[in-house]
C-alpha cells in the first residue's frame, strides 16, 4: 500500500502485517466489513478482504457442545431471528445452543434481505477463508464471567487447525476486554501477539504499564486523541489502535505514529491511506443550517451494538408523510472529480425517501425500513464538483407498510478524491 502521508515503524514487538515490513497503520475490519454487510458474518468477512483489510476483527464465543463461534453479543436477540426459531429458549444466550441449533438462525436478514441466510461462522470457517490471502484475524475473547477458559480453547484450537499449514498458514492476534483473558494467553503462547482492548489512552500511568507487562498493544476505542498520549504508549512498547469509521479522522492520525484502524468500513480507509485525500461532512453538523417539513433531532452514540455513528451522532429527520422534504447546504473547500458515500441508518420507523445532490437524483428512492437498527453506505455516482456550496436534499416518497413512520437517519457524507 502506497501511502502518500507517511510511514513508520511498527512498534508492536511481535505485529506484522501484510504491508511492507516496517508500515503502518494496519486496516482492521470491525467485525468484518460491518458497514457493508451483516457484523461477524462470512459474507462481511469477504467483503473485507475485497476491500484490502490488514485484519479482520471478530469475536469468539463457546457454544453448549464446545464449538468456537464467531458472534459478539451476550445474546442473540438482535443480530438472529433466535426468537421466532427457538420461542421457549430464553435468555437465547449462544453459550446455551449447540452449534446445530445455531446453524438454522438466520443471521443476515437484521441488516438487509440481500444477506438473508447468512448464518454464524465458526472459527474454523473464517481461519479457512482468509488462509493464503495476507490478511489476518484478530480474535477478541469474550468475557470470562461466560467462558472461563476460552483463552486456552483458542489457543488449542490455533493449534489444531494450523499446524502443517506452512506458508499458507493466516496471522492470527489475540485482543480481550477483559485482562485475565489477555495475560492468560500471553502466560499460554509468549510467542503470540496480544493485545488488551477498549483501553483509553489517557489511562493512568500505573495501569498502562501493567497492561504493557502481558500486551503487544490496546485498542483505544476512540477514533482520535492528541499526540503526546501516542507517544506515551510507545515509550510504554505499546502499539496504538485507534477505532473510527470516518478517514478523516484517520489522515489526522496518521502523522502522530498510530499503528492500526478499527473500522467498520475497511475500504474506504484503505483508500484514503493509499490516495491521501479525503473528508467528509458530519450530518450533525448540519443541524444549525438544515431545513424540513418535519423535526430535526441529533441522536447521540449509544455504544457499539448496531448504533455507532461516525461522529458524536446522527442528524435524524422526522418526515410526516410523502412530500416533505430535508434541505441543506454543505461547503467543499476544494474542487475536484469526487467518490461520495453517504451512510444512512435504517429502522422499525424509517421512510423511502429520493436523495439529490444540487439537485440531481443519485439513484432511486431509498427505503430506510428495518425491523432492528442497522446502517448502509449508499455509493453515489463519482460527480465534478467546484468549490463552495452545495445542496443535499431528501424527498419523502412513501413507506414500507410494516414502517411507523417516515423518519431519516443520516450519519455522513464522505468525499474521495477520485483518481485515474
Amino acid at each position: 500500500m502506497d501511502s502518500q502521508v507517511g510511514r513508520r515503524e511498527v512498534r508492536m514487538r511481535r505485529w506484522t502485517g501484510r504491508l511492507d515490513p516496517g508500515t503502518c497503520p494496519v486496516v482492521i475490519a470491525h467485525r468484518g466489513a460491518s458497514g457493508d454487510a451483516p457484523e461477524n458474518t462470512l459474507a462481511a468477512f469477504s467483503a473485507a478482504l475485497d476491500q484490502g483489510a490488514d485484519f479482520i476483527e471478530t469475536d469468539v464465543r463457546r457454544t453448549a457442545d464446545g464449538e468456537l463461534v464467531l458472534f459478539h453479543d451476550a445474546d442473540l436477540l438482535r443480530t438472529t431471528d433466535a426468537v421466532q426459531v427457538f420461542p421457549g429458549r430464553s435468555p437465547w444466550r449462544p453459550r446455551d445452543f449447540t452449534l446445530d441449533e445455531l446453524r438454522r438462525l438466520d443471521a443476515g436478514s437484521w441488516n438487509d434481505e440481500r444477506f438473508a441466510g447468512q448464518r454464524i461462522p465458526t472459527l474454523r470457517e473464517a481461519l479457512d477463508l482468509v488462509r493464503g490471502s495476507r490478511t489476518g484475524l484478530l480474535l477478541e475473547l469474550k468475557r470470562p464471567s461466560e467462558e472461563d477458559d476460552l483463552a486456552g480453547e483458542v489457543a488449542a484450537a490455533l493449534d489444531r487447525h494450523l499446524v502443517g499449514s506452512g506458508a499458507s498458514v493466516p496471522q492470527v492476534v489475540i485482543g480481550s476486554i477483559e485482562r485475565d483473558h489477555a495475560a492468560r494467553y500471553r502466560h499460554l503462547r509468549p510467542e503470540a501477539t496480544v493485545g488488551a482492548l477498549v483501553v483509553r489512552a489517557h489511562s493512568p500511568l500505573a495501569e498502562l504499564e501493567e497492561i504493557a507487562g502481558y500486551a503487544d498493544f490496546i485498542g483505544t476505542g476512540q477514533p482520535s486523541f492528541p499526540q503526546d498520549q501516542v507517544e506515551r504508549l510507545h515509550k510504554l512498547g505499546l502499539g496504538v489502535l485507534l477505532n473510527t469509521s470516518t478517514a478523516a479522522d484517520v489522515l489526522g492520525m496518521v502523522p502522530y505514529g498510530i499503528d492500526g484502524v478499527v473500522t467498520d468500513y475497511p475500504g474506504r480507509i484503505v483508500r484514503a491511506l493509499r490516495d491521501g485525500e479525503s473528508f467528509c461532512v458530519e450530518a450533525e453538523s448540519l443541524l444549525s443550517v438544515a431545513e424540513a417539513s418535519g423535526g430535526l433531532t441529533t441522536q447521540p452514540n449509544q455504544g457499539m451494538n448496531g448504533c455507532k455513528w461516525s461522529g458524536d451522532a446522527q442528524l435524524l429527520v422526522d418526515s410526516s408523510g410523502p412530500g416533505d422534504r430535508f434541505r441543506a447546504t454543505f461547503d467543499l473547500d476544494r474542487a475536484g472529480p469526487w467518490s461520495m458515500a453517504l451512510t444512512v441508518s435504517k429502522d422499525r420507523d424509517g421512510g423511502q425517501y429520493l436523495l439529490s445532490v444540487d439537485g440531481e437524483a443519485v439513484g432511486p428512492p431509498v427505503d430506510t425500513y428495518r425491523p432492528a437498527l442497522a446502517r448502509q453506505t449508499l455509493t453515489l455516482p463519482d460527480r465534478v464538483l467546484s468549490e463552495g456550496p452545495h445542496v443535499l436534499e431528501a424527498v419523502v416518497v412513501g413507506r414500507d407498510p410494516r414502517s411507523a413512520g417516515f423518519a431519516l437517519g443520516l450519519d455522513v457524507l464522505e468525499f474521495d478524491r477520485r483518481t485515474a
